[in-house]
């Protein structure tokens, strides 16, 4: 039997949401990402509305208000 219930291949930010959102229902999530060292650099420019929502669902919102630029 596996050591997690979901397997989220890649560590983007939707993929980083959906696995929050898998914690909060209780499931074992393993996320898996190819790349070894962060990378700093950024692609977005913004969130706009409906992300923010996803955010606040994922109860992460006002962390990354708070970290945001």
């Amino acid at each position: 039997m596996p050591d997690q219930d979901a397997l989220i291949v890649g560590a983007g930010p939707v993929s980083l949401l959906l696995a929050c959102l898998l914690v909060q229902e209780g499931l074992r999530v393993a996320v898996c990402e190819r790349r070894k060292e962060a990378d700093d650099r950024t692609r977005e420019i913004g969130i706009y509305h409906p992300g923010l929502d996803a955010l606040e669902a994922a109860g992460v919102g006002a962390v990354v208000r708070r970290a945001a630029l």
